[in-house]
């Protein structure tokens, strides 16, 4: 791609290379980014590992069903509410999450995802687990990385200090409770995961040698991995649905994820993965797709 006007070549190119060393063998999906800001990776941190949640509803194109009642007229306490002022609602106050200040004042020039799957013991479901690493120009204080991400979990886990303590393992620390949050600080290096395994793995490759020079962007999915537990997972979360609305004679209306994204998943079973590098400099982009066969 040639750009319009001559670019300043995006800082970071080296470092989001190197941060591909630390993928593991057979990991399910990674992407690695030059320059990510500090909003850009606290979303990925949270969304990823700390508080994932769903995101906005989507906006009904429907008309609400009008609820009657059982037909109470109300009391005579009710002659005192207003109806024609909207109701007085208390401003909240936005809190700034210590994680986030600690990113606003870090300059972050390359951050790592990692994403995998697995089947649990009785081979009945599929676990997803993630891993983040962000590189920086100067070392990490690992007291204010451990205090920035109990901040953030505490809320959602615990009244008091239970289960936001920190364990140590070898080479990370681990809390203590239920939820699965590891982090390790290696100087530069900032990794958290959801699982110990995917940690011991990438800590593993924290002294091998990057052989990908340096990109803006670097990504790679491994479908051979993948393709049979995205089919057991999405058909275990479609099945509620999957009869519903069709009566006998009907016209069977497949379901998007289990069985449209898993018939092409089918017909592309001969790629066993793909992977994606982005390079640029003041003038040009160049982007490259690599295919691998399994034949």
């Amino acid at each position: 791609l040639i750009r319009k006007a001559e670019a300043e070549a995006p800082a970071g190119a080296s470092e989001a290379a190197d941060l591909v060393r630390l993928v593991p063998a057979g990991a399910g999906m990674y992407e690695a980014k030059a320059s990510p800001s500090s909003d850009a990776c606290l979303d990925l941190v949270q969304t990823k590992l700390l508080t994932p949640h769903l995101g906005p509803a989507p906006v009904s194109k429907i008309a609400p069903d009008v609820q009657l009642g059982s037909g109470e007229t109300g009391s005579g306490s009710d002659l005192e509410t207003r109806i024609d002022q909207a109701e007085v609602k208390q401003p909240t106050v936005q809190t700034v999450s210590a994680l986030k200040q600690l990113l606003d004042k870090t300059q972050i020039v390359a951050s790592l995802q990692v994403q995998s799957t697995d089947r649990d013991k009785a081979g009945v479901f599929v676990r997803i687990h993630s891993a983040i690493a962000l590189a920086a120009t100067a070392n990490w204080d690992e007291a204010s990385v451990r205090t920035a991400l109990i901040d953030l979990v505490r809320p959602g886990l615990t009244a008091s200090q239970l289960g936001v303590g920190w364990h140590q393992k070898s080479g990370y620390q681990q809390l203590d409770g239920l939820w699965p949050v590891v982090v390790s600080v290696h100087g530069k290096y900032m990794l958290v995961a959801d699982d110990p395994s995917m940690m011991e793995a990438m800590l593993a490759n924290l002294n091998r040698k990057s052989e990908v020079a340096a990109a803006v962007l670097v990504a790679g999915f491994n479908h051979q991995h993948e393709r049979d537990n995205f089919v057991r997972f999405s058909g275990v979360v479609d099945r509620p649905n999957k009869f519903q609305g069709n009566y006998p004679g009907a016209e069977h209306q497949p379901q998007f994820f289990s069985e449209n994204i898993a018939s092409l998943s089918s017909t592309l079973a001969g790629v066993s993965a793909e992977n994606v590098i982005v390079r640029a400099d003041t003038g040009k982009v160049t982007q490259t797709v690599t295919y691998e066969w399994t034949q």
